[in-house]
């Protein structure tokens, strides 16, 4: 299953239809262009369970330091945000045209240019 038939799916059964294949009849392609920003941000939220289970936490931890002020509920709730993976960057010109060169050879399946005799 990809991403678009998860969206679909989801969006079938927020809007209590029976099959994905009557909503696209129902919604245009930038109607599902919207839902689909909605439920990419929807799901970057915070929701209230999230902050019940934080709120616990931290007074659990509060219960185990010396410090009990030192531990807010920020702490915790950072720990439900979704975290962006950190994009390495290459040092060199060489190391950005050898790695461009890989994904390139790779994409086409090829393993590397051939020498010639």
């Amino acid at each position: 299953m990809n991403g678009e038939e998860l969206i679909w799916l989801t969006l079938c059964e927020r809007l209590s239809v029976p099959s994905p294949a009557q909503l696209k009849r129902m919604i245009s392609a930038s109607e599902f262009i919207q839902w689909m920003v909605y439920l990419e941000t929807e799901q970057d939220r915070i929701s209230v369970d999230q902050v019940y289970l934080a709120s616990i936490a931290t007074e659990c931890r509060r219960s185990y330091v010396k410090d009990p002020n030192k531990y807010t509920i920020k702490h915790f709730l950072s720990l439900f945000k979704k975290q962006q993976p950190e994009s390495k960057k290459p040092q060199t010109r060489e190391e950005a045209a050898a790695i461009a060169k890989a994904s390139i050879f790779g994409s086409l399946g090829l393993s590397g240019l051939r020498k010639k005799e």
